[in-house]
């Protein structure tokens, strides 16, 4: 099938949010990746958070938030 211009465009559009958004969930996490390593947070405290049912929520709400946009 070929695709008319405007198709073409639409279709380009919609990559270019969805790179926006990806974009935007990974300076999120950047962030508080800086945050932890620069601010000193003991090794221990890292692998508790990890282990916690804390990183489940986390990950439940960057989900939800991706598949809200």
């Amino acid at each position: 099938m070929k695709a008319s211009m405007d198709e073409k465009l639409h279709l380009i559009m919609e990559l270019k949010t969805s790179i926006e958004n990806m974009r935007g969930i990974i300076d999120g996490a950047n962030v508080w990746c800086s945050i932890i390593t620069v601010g000193g947070v003991r090794y221990d405290y890292i692998w508790d958070i990890l282990n916690s049912e804390v990183t489940d929520k986390i990950a439940e709400g960057v989900i939800n938030k991706w598949n809200s946009i």
